[in-house]
């Protein structure tokens, strides 16, 4: 069953951690290990955040929508349309005044109040608003700013006055916060894309780290504020892939992890006085491929290191000697699998229904022309073609 979790968050404020499985988001209480709700959406969820007070909670799908939770009910309250592909990143703004969201190219703002009151709407009538709004040109979100690529990484400045992007086209833009139309700096020196990027929590020097492609597999440490390059750690030999993602540790503010694509290993490296990076620590996992395919790294408030990826789906390990919890994994494991069934299961009967509505039009004692005939076994073959990747994706 190749499905994973594809995204996390942290909600401090109640002790939540939310996973999302295909279309599902789980939220589940660390402390007591339980689950606390299950979230079904229409489409796969890429990208969830919590608000400072964790009282509302906001999820982005490939669907291009925006869904914002009340953690009181879990009742849908607001939904929002980008125009330019899936949700890639959502974060709610420092001041609990708006929701920040990006598609492929684009970085929406959508005004947002905590303590207003909002009607309870079914997902149609959210899409018959939406068509409304996209007819009268009057959707409550503003862009904040495009790319002329696709939009990698989106964060904060630990200050809150900048929002800094990546894109695929190597290039780092930091922008005033809300002031967005401001361009601080660009860091220019990447040589393939700019994968990711994280802020440490130093209030020394404004500092950016950033992550590269295969063709430029290093970690660069930035000034953001004048987009000056501080330290470039070159990943060679066997660790020359793709660093698909970092995170930093609020606990220790020199202290960050990354993980790379295909790769059974954990880097933590810290932030020397010096400005300059070294390795601190790595943590090894079993070799085991088919288990160990990674998806992303995060640091929770407590400093405990969390990854999600394919089965095993969740690992959490300890701050400060990152051991790990094996715990959390062996008590929360039976939620997963039941979403990884309910997934499954979903995509099977979506496969089923569209094999029933592509049946040969092809029928007995029928006489068809030349031209007929070579269409319909191009279309088979192109069926079958589907069929086995297809395959692949439920082994």
């Amino acid at each position: 069953m190749n499905l994973s979790i594809n995204s996390l968050a942290f909600n401090e404020n109640k002790s939540w951690v939310s996973f999302s499985v295909g279309k599902i988001a789980l939220i589940i209480d660390i402390n007591q290990k339980s689950l606390v709700t299950k979230i079904e959406h229409p489409d796969s969820v890429s990208t969830m955040a919590f608000n400072k007070t964790g009282t509302w909670f906001v999820s982005g799908c490939e669907d291009k929508k925006v869904y914002l939770w009340k953690c009181e009910d879990w009742k849908l309250y607001e939904m929002r349309q980008a125009e330019k592909g899936g949700i890639s990143h959502v974060m709610f703004s420092p001041n609990d005044d708006g929701i920040i969201y990006t598609d492929q190219i684009n970085c929406y703002f959508l005004p947002f109040d905590p303590e207003a009151k909002r009607e309870v709407k079914t997902i149609d009538e959210w899409i018959a608003i939406l068509k409304k709004e996209k007819k009268d040109n009057s959707s409550p979100s503003k862009i904040l700013l495009g790319h002329l690529s696709i939009i990698t990484d989106i964060c904060l400045s630990f200050d809150n006055n900048f929002l800094i992007t990546s894109d695929v086209a190597r290039r780092i833009r930091v922008a005033h916060y809300p002031n967005t139309y401001e361009i601080e700096s660009f860091c220019f020196g990447h040589l393939d894309s700019v994968t990711c990027l994280g802020i440490p929590f130093s209030e020394k020097k404004p500092l950016l780290l950033s992550g590269g492609g295969q063709f430029d597999s290093c970690i660069n440490l930035w000034n953001y504020e004048t987009g000056k390059p501080l330290f470039h750690f070159p990943l060679v030999g066997p660790l020359e892939k793709n660093v698909i993602s970092l995170s930093c540790c609020p606990v220790n503010p020199n202290l960050f992890a990354f993980i790379l694509e295909d790769f059974t290993k954990i880097f933590l490296f810290q932030i020397t006085e010096n400005f300059e990076i070294k390795p601190f620590k790595d943590i090894e996992l079993e070799k085991n491929q088919e288990k160990q395919i990674l998806e992303k790294i995060s640091f929770d408030s407590k400093g405990n290191l969390w990854i999600i990826g394919k089965n095993p789906s969740v690992r959490v390990f300890n701050y400060p000697d990152f051991k790990e919890d094996l715990d959390f994994q062996k008590e929360t494991s039976k939620f997963f699998e039941i979403s990884f069934e309910e997934e499954y299961e979903a995509k099977e009967n979506k496969r089923r229904e569209r094999k029933k509505k592509t049946k040969s039009i092809i029928q007995p004692g029928v006489d068809y022309t030349q031209e007929e005939i070579q269409n319909e076994i191009k279309r088979k073959r192109t069926q079958k073609s589907r069929q086995n990747r297809n395959a692949k994706d439920y082994i």
